[in-house]
């Protein structure tokens, strides 16, 4: 009888350093970054795709927007857990990804690069200097 009590605790002992363990750099650090955040800095709103692409340059993700003037948005990645089984769901992993923003089916920029959950792209729509000018896409890589 005392031998099952102390392998229990045991077990939960080891369970709960391991949970300890997952979540202590949310805690600590905050919840991670977004995949990518867009800005648009023009007086007019605008048409912007996004597409990602790994490391094999296989699309693993677009999507559309329309940004009105002067706001944002932003791309939310899922928690990534580290548990020891494969998830079900579509996580973003540390890795190496070409972000390609294209603005209005016209004006184009993308980026290549090693991110993190504490790393995301920003892309800022700046306005041109005149008509005849393209729009500048102004693209960094933020960290926490």
């Amino acid at each position: 009888m005392a031998i099952k009590k102390i392998l229990f605790i045991i077990v939960v002992v080891i369970i709960g350093l391991y949970l300890f363990l997952q979540f202590t750099p949310f805690i600590i650090v905050g919840p991670p970054c977004p995949v990518y955040y867009i800005g648009n800095e023009d007086v007019i709103p605008h048409n912007i795709t996004v597409e990602i692409f790994d490391e094999k340059n296989i699309s693993v993700f677009s999507k559309y927007y329309t940004i009105e003037s002067d706001s944002n948005i932003r791309f939310d990645r899922e928690l990534q857990y580290n548990f020891p089984f494969p998830s079900k769901i579509v996580t973003w992993y540390d890795g190496k990804y070409t972000f390609n923003f294209t603005v209005d089916n016209n004006s184009s920029n993308e980026i290549t690069r090693d991110i993190n959950q504490y790393m995301s792209v920003t892309a800022i729509i700046k306005p041109s200097s005149n008509e005849d000018d393209e729009i500048v896409i102004d693209i960094k890589i933020m960290s926490v």
